[in-house]
This record gives C-alpha cells, sequence and structure tokens, in this order.
C-alpha cells in the first residue's frame, strides 16, 4: 500500500508537473490536439471511454506509457480528495496546460479561451474513469 500523505503527494506532483513542463514536446503530442478536443466534446460517456482508448493507442509508445501512469497517479490522489482538497477537476486544472495544450494554442489567448474549458473537462473524465478506460496497462 502507498502512503498518500500529503506532502509526498505534493512533492511528487509537483515533479510530474515541472518533467511536463520542461518537454520540448506537451505528453499529447501536439498532431492529435484536433483528436483529444474532439472527442472532449463527446456526450456520451460509454462511447467517449472508447475513442479514449482509441486516441491514445495511436501516441507514440512512450507517450503512451507516461500519460496512463500519469492519469492513473492522478486518479489515486483524487481518491483522497477529502484530506488534499485535489479533485479530478482541480488537478486537470492544474495539468491540463502541461500535458495538452500545444504551444502554439497557448500563444493565441483567444483559442486558449475557447479551448481550455473542454480541454481540462476531459482530462478530468479520464482522471474519474482511468480505471474503466485503462483496466490493464500496456506493459
Amino acid at each position: 500500500e502507498v502512503d498518500f500523505n500529503l506532502e509526498m503527494v505534493h512533492n511528487v506532483s509537483s515533479i510530474y508537473k515541472m518533467y511536463f513542463m520542461e518537454l520540448p514536446d506537451k505528453l499529447i503530442p501536439e498532431e492529435f490536439y484536433l483528436d483529444y478536443k474532439r472527442e472532449g466534446k463527446v456526450e456520451d460517456e460509454e462511447e467517449k471511454k472508447k475513442n479514449t482508448v482509441n486516441l491514445i493507442s495511436k501516441f507514440p509508445e512512450s507517450n503512451q506509457r507516461v500519460f496512463i501512469d500519469l492519469v492513473s497517479f492522478l486518479s489515486e490522489v483524487s481518491q483522497y480528495s477529502s484530506i488534499n482538497n485535489m479533485t479530478a477537476k482541480n488537478l486537470a486544472i492544474c495539468f491540463a496546460p502541461t500535458v495538452v495544450i500545444p504551444a502554439s494554442i497557448s500563444l493565441d489567448p483567444h483559442a486558449l479561451l475557447c479551448d481550455t474549458h473542454i480541454i481540462t473537462d476531459y482530462l478530468r473524465f479520464i482522471i474519474e474513469n482511468c480505471n474503466e478506460i485503462f483496466p490493464l496497462k500496456p506493459y
């Protein structure tokens, strides 16, 4: 069993975020950004889960692994939101800019304003449903 004391979780989360900010490319490759955004708009939850698996399977293998590890970790953190106040929504707000939103969108205030809610809400959905979406790790 993992000890999820607040200091350790904060440190691990901070390291993850710093790591993703330093990457030359986002964890979700830019060529999949529009697909990610489109899937974020899907209303039917079962369809969205299936589409998420299909989308992530198109990523380079290393991106798939790290993305699944990240959302699994964030899902675990969110299980303790009554203690740490980090709900899936709060975690998505913190991590979406560093793992999803490409520089081309980040530099365009209008696009960023239009896309942020969709991108963040979709990451929240993935965090909340990660055990159903990714029941088996790809490694």
